[in-house]
């Protein structure tokens, strides 16, 4: 259908594979006029094959909005660098949905598809690639990219339990601190980073002015006091936070970093507030400073505070 300009297709949790994407491929490439695209293809029998025809065909040059779905599939770095081609000649586009995670993505694609998103229309981003071998090249592509993107209000980036150091997570964080942005979404837990990482992200979260909604887990990793005192200090300087989750269990945070962090959580916007920093070094002073810092929150509606497994006494 040459005029179609809106395309909503799902198929996942079947047993169709490449000959589907490779069909798919050739009836898109006939929609000059394709504004908005959802092609939800997870949980099937896809591979690089189809993956590769099915995303060449999507580079439409009227697309604006981009929700792409081939996670839990056997598309890899074929499927990835193919999709960053098509990516880059879309000179319109606003959102983009990409769903990558529990495929067989390495860090040669993981690299090639974060360098295509530098777009500098792009408002909304979300790239789930968690469960896969991606790694530090992959991470620093993603934070020279995002620089591009001055127009970014909303990130979500899933790079759980994947192979990400402190020489990828730190450019990536980096790259994070977009002045517009109001939704952060962040999920690096279960890999190597560690203060570098922790740090960049605190200042980045400082650059973040307009921040509404953050959501950060960074839980088993290698972050402590440092990570902890720079992210306390970035969100006294994010006055119009009302929804905060910070994820931080089972990480090498102590009393220092943890009382400079509970001492950034007296935001008067503050609706509603998850800390988890179960199965740390943090004590006395850092829930001291935490109950002062609620006093403050005049608005808050809703708040968990997991502290197990501490060396929290009476005192704190």
């Amino acid at each position: 259908r040459p005029e179609l300009q809106d395309l909503d297709l799902r198929l996942f949790d079947t047993a169709v594979g490449d000959g589907t994407a490779e069909a798919l491929a050739q009836s898109v490439r006939v929609l000059s006029k394709l504004t908005k695209a959802a092609v939800m293809l997870y949980s099937t029998k896809l591979t690089d094959q189809g993956g590769q025809a099915l995303v060449a065909g999507l580079n439409r040059p009227e697309l604006q909005d981009l929700d792409l779905w081939l996670n839990d599939t056997a598309v890899g770095d074929g499927t990835a660098e193919a999709l960053a081609q098509s990516v880059r000649v879309l000179s319109k586009l606003t959102k983009a949905f990409i769903s990558l995670y529990s495929t067989k993505l390495t860090d040669r694609g993981g690299e090639a598809l974060a360098a295509g998103l530098n777009r500098p229309e792009l408002e909304d981003i979300s790239l789930l690639l968690q469960d896969t071998l991606v790694a530090d090249s992959t991470a620093a592509a993603l934070g020279t990219a995002l620089k591009s993107c001055g127009k970014l209000e909303k990130a979500q980036l899933g790079l759980y339990k994947t192979k990400i150091s402190d020489a990828g997570g730190q450019v990536l964080s980096a790259g994070l601190g977009r002045p517009d942005l109001v939704d952060l979404d962040f999920r690096l837990h279960d890999t190597e980073v560690g203060e570098k990482t922790g740090v960049a992200l605190g200042q980045s979260v400082s650059n973040c002015p307009k921040l509404v909604n953050l959501y950060l887990a960074m839980s088993d990793t290698q972050m402590g006091d440092n990570s902890g005192v720079a992210l306390g200090h970035g969100l006294k300087l994010c006055p119009n936070i009302a929804k905060l989750y910070l994820n931080f269990y089972s990480t090498k945070l102590t009393d220092r970093g943890g009382e400079a962090l509970a001492a950034g959580l007296n935001r008067p916007e503050l609706e509603d507030i998850s800390l988890l920093l179960q199965d740390t070094l943090v004590a006395d002073s850092t829930a001291a400073a935490l109950g002062t810092a609620l006093k403050s929150c005049g608005k808050l509606e809703k708040a968990q505070l997991v502290l197990y497994s501490t060396k929290l006494a009476d005192d704190g």
